[in-house]
């Protein structure tokens, strides 16, 4: 690979001054091309750097939803289960009462 040297920038320097010239068209199209490969490579390396992390980030999230629950806790409990059940067969109840019987709103036009 050859190594851009600063006599180098002089020729774009002097190419970029006068683009019309065929002799300096060579020096601008490799200098693009350089610099667009650069570009490319630079974004690949990002783009995979993200994705690692954003990866690593994952995984530690999976972990720490499996970790081991504190064994203090029982896993059932009889009377918590039946609250449950009674709240939600309370809110059942309110929703179809609600629901034969809508609340009247007044007109706002009037």
């Amino acid at each position: 690979m050859k190594v851009i040297r600063f006599s180098g920038i002089k020729k774009i320097r002097v190419a970029l001054g006068d683009p019309s010239e065929p002799r300096n068209m060579r020096a601008i199209a490799t200098s693009s091309w350089r610099f667009f490969i650069v570009v490319a490579i630079l974004s690949t390396f990002l783009s995979l750097s993200y994705g690692f992390l954003k990866f690593r980030e994952t995984l530690h999230t999976l972990e720490q939803a499996n970790a081991p629950v504190a064994a203090s806790k029982s896993k059932f409990n009889q009377a918590e289960f039946n609250a449950m059940v009674a709240a939600w067969s309370a809110r059942g109840l309110r929703y179809q009462v609600t629901e034969a019987a809508p609340p009247v709103v007044p007109d706002p036009s009037i």
